[in-house]
């Protein structure tokens, strides 16, 4: 019990003496921080894994009973907004949100859409970050997140006129297989209250993503 109050103690000493060498001007000192950001689509950890998983499962049915002749896929890419708290100018926590909606059709010879497969993805994630450098115009940062993930499905048969003939609906359901989790390698933050930032990571978020954010 003591050992935990001599590193709460010194969490704290360090956390003020970090904020007392900075300027009291400095945007730094705002302890809030709200951004936005995207990815482009196929360049979601999560995305990439349902690719494949669907396209193996598809592999096995086709090589069984046949199907389509092809399928296309679509993504709208990845949006994420959040929030994070600051402690001091190097350490910081918060609440991450993204969204994904990914499209399979599948056509046959003549092109018309057969079915169409169409599925939501929500992973609301906590998120730890650590800046090396802190500087008032450029940060450089790595972190991890891990959180939960939601999904919902539709799936829609077609006839050769193009009219659904079937629909089935999926509602949000919590994903058991597993903790979504992501490690972000290195973040690039330019700009002082208002900046742009990208990010490089590998997980289930997005490998890859720029927006803005702004401190408060």
């Amino acid at each position: 019990m003591k050992s935990l109050i001599f590193f709460v103690l010194l969490f704290c000493t360090l956390t003020l003496n970090a904020q007392s060498g900075l300027d009291p001007d400095d945007y730094r000192l705002r302890k809030n921080e709200l951004y936005a950001s995207y990815s482009p689509p196929f360049v979601s950890g999560t995305e990439i894994g349902l690719s494949l998983t669907y396209a193996i499962l598809e592999g096995l049915i086709d090589a069984s009973f046949g199907s389509v002749d092809d399928e296309k896929y679509h993504s709208f890419g990845t949006a994420h907004i959040g929030y994070n708290r600051h402690f001091g100018k190097r350490f910081s926590m918060g609440l991450e949100m993204q969204y994904n909606r990914w499209v399979v059709d599948g056509l046959t010879s003549g092109g018309e859409r057969e079915y169409s497969y169409r599925v939501h993805v929500l992973q609301p994630q906590l998120r730890a970050d650590f800046r090396y450098i802190s500087k008032p115009k450029f940060q450089m940062y790595s972190g991890a997140a891990v959180g939960l993930m939601f999904g919902k499905s539709r799936s829609l048969d077609y006839d050769a006129s193009g009219n659904v003939v079937e629909e089935r609906i999926s509602p949000w359901e919590l994903n058991g297989d597993g903790v979504p989790f992501h490690f972000n390698l290195i973040g690039l933050r330019f700009g002082k209250k208002t900046a742009f930032f990208t990010e490089i990571g590998i997980g289930f978020n997005s490998l890859l993503r720029g927006g803005v954010s702004t401190r408060f």
